[in-house]
């Protein structure tokens, strides 16, 4: 075998050896844990090649939260198939696996703003990682919405240092409308990592008025984390362990497909009313309308970072123009948009042909979310029917695989002598 060209230049040393990322679909781990009839051999054979070169030093097999989600999603009566696939996960992947897929794509927005470093990879399970500056550095922010309040009410610079603002915050937490802040940042908390117990209401009080510092509230929130792959690999016996999941991975998608769900019905209505003769001077106008969209959508999830920012940052993300965020490199965030404006295109291709159009399911939502960690690994296998589309959306054809018979020869053109 000739040692093959890396497919990108996220290429690392290990022992002088380029390691090559893998990223399967998740199928892909429920047909090694239960081969479909008449492949046993081929995925036995795959599986010991996989096995080897990972114990080689050669590659990694890394999953995502999109791999929990869709176990997550699984029925009652698959959870025993869910639970080999979780399994399996953690056979190939030793916890190896990728940052939360909206976290990579704020490191891909602040490095357009300094010189940061994009991190895509986590280990030991760490899909999520712990940053309270990520979910809002609340005890910083509710003082600096007392010292507004302050200050509106006519209050001087020197009059509002000289308030003991911690017991200020103090007293307000006791109030009802304190209560409710805490029940929301509780619920945020909640919705974003997997927590183990259920978070202490005192421990964020004492952490909001400064009482403790941010680092022991992190540590805190660090000890309560749940391993997700053995909250999973308990399904059999504890089905509702599922849903400790975050909703943040949970739910991936959810809102994606509620959004699509309704663009295409009407979609499907115009055609059926619409003479096939009218489609010609309406598909340009279609297609025009999709790519505003993609625009559209592109713009709001880049400035949906915006309130996560350090400070030292978010003054000049606050500057920004659209112009200035069609220009900006986002990688991951680019497969997913440019993934929707696909859909949607060959919707209206079919409308065009008076074929049906093929509805959004539940299922193409975490689908498309897989396709952001495509710019941040060397071989990417998905489902055959968004190979095609990913191929596009990432401009990266040699590094997506539709087929699991394809995978063995990717490798050997990546792998050296």
């Amino acid at each position: 075998m000739q040692k093959g060209k890396r497919a990108n230049n996220l290429a690392r040393e290990r022992d002088e050896i380029p390691l090559i990322i893998v990223y399967l679909d998740s199928q892909d781990f429920s047909h090694f844990a239960h081969p479909p009839r008449g492949k046993e051999a081929f995925y036995e054979s795959l599986d010991q090649t996989l096995c080897d070169l990972i114990a080689s030093k050669l590659i990694e097999v890394r999953y995502s939260a999109v791999h929990l989600s869709e176990i997550a999603q699984t029925s009652e009566a698959a959870a025993a198939y869910a639970t080999d696939r979780a399994r399996a996960i953690e056979r190939f992947c030793q916890g190896k696996c990728m940052r939360l897929w909206q976290d990579i794509l704020f490191d891909e927005f602040c490095a357009t703003l300094t010189a940061w470093v994009v991190n895509p990879y986590s280990d030991n399970n760490g899909w999520i990682d712990v940053d309270v500056k990520r979910i809002g550095d609340f005890a910083e922010n509710f003082k600096e919405a007392f010292h507004t309040e302050l200050k509106a009410r006519g209050f001087s610079r020197k009059q509002r240092r000289s308030i003991p603002i911690q017991s200020l915050v103090k007293a307000h937490l006791a109030t009802p409308e304190g209560h409710k802040v805490i029940e929301t940042i509780s619920d945020q908390i909640n919705s974003r990592f997997p927590l183990a117990m259920t978070l202490d209401v005192e421990t964020l009080r004492l952490y909001l008025s400064g009482e403790i510092m941010a680092k022991r509230f992190e540590t805190y929130l660090r000890q309560m984390l749940a391993d997700p792959i053995n909250l999973i690999s308990r399904l059999p016996n504890e089905f509702e362990a599922a849903k400790k999941l975050p909703r943040l991975v949970r739910d991936i998608g959810k809102n994606l497909t509620e959004s699509f769900e309704p663009v295409l019905i009407n979609l499907q209505m115009l055609a059926e009313r619409m003479p096939s003769s009218s489609w010609g001077s309406h598909r340009a106008d279609l297609l025009t309308h999709i790519a505003e969209l993609r625009q559209k959508i592109r713009r709001k999830a880049a400035r949906a970072n915006q309130g996560d920012l350090p400070r030292s940052l978010r003054r000049s993300a606050s500057r920004l123009s659209d112009e200035s965020i069609d220009a900006m490199r986002l990688p991951g965030l680019d497969v997913i948009v440019d993934s929707i404006a696909a859909f949607l295109k060959d919707a209206v291709s079919a409308a065009a042909a008076q074929r049906p159009i093929r509805q959004f399911r539940p299922s193409d939502a975490p689908d498309m979310m897989h396709g952001a960690y495509i710019p941040y690994v060397d071989l990417f296998r998905c489902d055959t029917a968004w190979a095609d589309t990913f191929k596009k959306a990432s401009r990266r054809p040699n590094s997506v695989i539709g087929r699991i018979e394809d995978l063995r020869p990717a490798l050997e053109k990546l792998l050296p002598n």
